[in-house]
């Protein structure tokens, strides 16, 4: 009943939608004395998650690269989508620098129909699990058109913020993954419904993050464990950033794995 209110007080603000929805959530698992991936019925275990690798110069970029992998990280996200016509280089520099870590490819809406097209032909012996929203959001027709012709699976990201958007994409087949952020969903209850809804379809799903707190990231982690079958990737390497794990948080990480600091019957 208050997740209702919450939802429905006004448009957008997913964020402070999500921060409130999560607390909810965390207060009726506390009640309960269980954590909360138990409370939402999953079990324990362990998630890897990818890195992101910024956007830099291709040379700088495939160093960061190698850093993190030599660091235990082998599981990366590469942001392009400059205008400088470069994005090609960095892929391939970064795939040369480190050809056994898997690699995600990121444009953030940044590019064309044509140039989403031209360089999934020029990936055609190179070795990517998956580019990242390579057109802008509201475009669903050229993203169903690349998605149609890569052999390299598509991920939305900014084309599903709701349940609505997530229909949409599974219907008409826009995508082959779709990336669920409790900050652009709206929280806890908002995720689920999208990853129950793509569990429901077979389609894989990225649980995701932007850089933010420590609490959502744990909230999100949880949410993996419980869709453990659903979630093909997580990027929720926020904690992996920080200089320093607030106290606070029960999130931890051994290399790019992230685990849950709990005590029995403690959220």
């Amino acid at each position: 009943e208050i997740l209702h209110v919450i939802h429905n007080a006004c448009s957008h603000n997913s964020s402070a939608k999500a921060a409130v929805d999560i607390a909810l959530y965390n207060l009726y698992a506390q009640d309960s004395h269980q954590s909360l991936y138990s409370f939402l019925g999953g079990n324990s275990s362990s998630v890897e998650t990818y890195i992101t690798i910024s956007l830099n110069a291709p040379e700088v970029m495939a160093k960061d690269a190698q850093a993190a992998y030599h660091n235990g990280f082998n599981l990366l996200k590469i942001k392009v989508g400059s205008d400088d016509g470069n994005d090609l280089t960095r892929i391939l520099h970064v795939k040369q620098s480190v050809p056994d870590a898997k690699i995600i490819i990121d444009a953030n809406q940044a590019w064309s129909y044509t140039q989403s097209i031209a360089l999934i032909k020029a990936l055609k012996d190179v070795e990517i699990e998956a580019i990242e929203q390579p057109v802008v959001a509201g475009d669903i027709e050229s993203l169903k058109a690349i998605t149609a012709f890569s052999h390299i699976p598509i991920i939305a990201d900014e084309a599903v913020f709701t349940l609505k958007d997530a229909q949409k994409i599974i219907q008409n087949s826009m995508a082959d993954v779709i990336n669920v952020k409790l900050m652009k969903c709206g929280g806890i209850s908002k995720a689920i419904e999208i990853l129950s809804l793509c569990e429901k379809h077979h389609v894989p799903c990225m649980l995701g993050s932007m850089l933010e707190g420590a609490k959502s990231i744990e909230a999100a982690l949880h949410l993996a464990m419980v869709y453990s079958n659903t979630v093909k990737y997580a990027d929720l390497d926020s904690p992996i950033l920080y200089d320093t794990v607030p106290r606070y948080s029960n999130v931890g990480y051994r290399e790019n794995i992230l685990l849950l600091n709990l005590e029995d019957n403690k959220v």
